[in-house]
């Protein structure tokens, strides 16, 4: 049997009825649950609409109508009770009441979405704090180049970390969670087809053929195909749902003007962190089912597999609040997330050279990786020797 046609007759096994149906499923139950879960609330259009108003660079004019609002807004809600004896007694008339009730009842629907727009400005204020803070530094050392790049940089602040509709960016590069649907999908299909040959007592006569190495390599060559298209189909789905739902301003802004990643150590614009996120979602999905085939070469039980799939990816999302912080990025859920990679803080001195966190923990599943694609080869050629 020629390599052409062992292609053709694992195409036919891989996507038979049953696969075809899952995939079906799968594109159904995704498109359903992106269409749904990335649909704005009601909060999130007020907050929209709002913010519109202050959009753009963190101006002296935005600052004073922020500040104006917040005390406007705080002394509405603080006078209510008082409005309300007074009207009572008749110290007012029942033209103002209702018209401060109006008002009242507008500040509170709009309390949330403004107390977001007030906690972003005083984030902002802070992120110009530290800046306008190491300018003065420079200064005092009175290095002369330091203290320009210093005052340049205070000067792009403005451009970097405007005030702007977060909303849609927050949605495109994640807010940690994992894309369950896919892992289970690719479970169902993928473990299945690698252990068939185990499963249904046909692997003695597979290990007897002289091609037993390059069919295991088409399996694994499949396997890591269709978990590539998968997650890139998957990932251009929930991109479509929010692209065409949500405003996407000030892409060329820094991720760090977000509060979830101000800490980031990458020069990332917006646009680039959704980029390289949904990078490492596909990889990260490509580089667990590499190990999934290693546990099948391995293990060579579809059921014990399947636990350990659900344990490496599902409990440990379950019970990561549990576990120790060091270790909760070295977890599948972590890598798996794509966003998680830029809320790691610090840096590691290696071999004397700073590498951050995120970058470790990029590393070490490249590791992971590399070290299953070695184990793969190891247990083929040790087969082929026997």
């Amino acid at each position: 049997m020629n390599n052409r046609l062992l292609i053709q007759l694992e195409g036919r096994k891989l996507f038979h009825i049953v696969t075809l149906c899952l995939i079906l499923l799968f594109l159904g139950g995704k498109i359903t649950f992106s269409y749904f879960l990335s649909a704005p609330d009601e909060s999130q259009k007020i907050y929209e609409t709002l913010i519109q108003q202050v959009e753009g660079p963190l101006t002296e004019q935005n600052r004073q109508y922020i500040e104006s609002e917040k005390a406007r807004r705080d002394q509405i809600i603080a006078q209510d009770e008082q409005i309300r004896d007074d009207y009572i007694t008749g110290k007012i008339t029942q033209e103002e009441y209702e018209a401060h009730r109006a008002a009242y009842r507008k500040a509170i629907e709009e309390q949330s979405a403004f107390d977001q727009i007030y906690q972003r400005y005083l984030f902002l204020l802070e992120k110009e704090a530290q800046h306008s803070q190491l300018l003065e530094m420079t200064e005092m050392t009175g290095d002369i180049y330091e203290s320009r790049l210093a005052d340049k940089q205070l000067q792009q602040f403005q451009n970097d970390f405007p005030l702007y509709y977060d909303i849609g960016w927050k949605k495109l590069i994640g807010d940690g969670n994992v894309d369950y649907l896919l892992l289970l999908f690719l479970m169902a299909v993928c473990i299945p087809y690698f252990l068939k040959e185990h499963e249904t007592g046909m692997a003695d006569l597979v290990d007897s053929s002289y091609k037993r190495n390059t069919l295991y390599r088409i399996k694994i060559v499949y396997i890591l195909g269709l978990s590539f298209v998968s997650a890139l189909v998957s990932q251009t789905v929930d991109m479509v749902c929010i692209m065409t739902r949500y405003d996407l301003p000030m892409r060329d802004a820094a991720l760090q003007s977000l509060p979830a990643f101000g800490n980031c150590v990458y020069p990332l614009t917006l646009q680039q962190a959704c980029i390289w996120s949904a990078v490492v979602r596909v990889i990260s999905t490509v580089v667990l089912m590499l190990f999934i085939c290693a546990l099948c070469s391995w293990i060579k039980k579809t059921l014990p597999v399947v636990l350990l799939f659900i344990l490496l990816v599902f409990f440990p999302a379950i019970g990561r609040n549990e576990m120790p912080q060091w270790l909760n990025p070295y977890l599948f859920p972590q890598i798996l997330s794509g966003s998680r990679i830029f809320t790691q803080e610090g840096f590691v001195n290696l071999f004397g050279f700073p590498i951050s966190g995120a970058s470790i923990h990029l590393l070490f599943w490249i590791a992971v990786a590399v070290s299953s694609g070695i184990f793969i080869w190891m247990k083929m050629n040790n087969s082929t020797n026997k």
